[in-house]
């Protein structure tokens, strides 16, 4: 938020977890949304870590869809 040169006010709980909140103003909030997601995006891990098996199940699923369509369009 910093570099995006949006004002900003933040506050670390000191009971609970140490959790980090900002405040922000309301003219700001669709910026700060998109940057909040970029920020979740650039640190979150693969659903599928491996590579391989990315792309293995990436396949198997085109392979299923395609068998689906054409088992649908021949039976018409």
């Amino acid at each position: 938020m910093k570099t995006s040169k949006v004002n900003y006010e933040k506050q670390i709980d000191e009971d609970g977890d140490q959790t980090i909140y900002f405040g922000i103003n309301k003219s700001d909030f669709e910026q700060v949304k998109r940057l909040n997601y970029l920020t979740i995006g650039h640190f979150r891990k693969p659903f599928i870590p491996d590579v391989y098996l990315r792309y293995f199940v990436i396949f198997l699923s085109i392979i299923i869809l395609t068998i689906a369509f054409i088992g649908a369009w021949l039976s018409k």
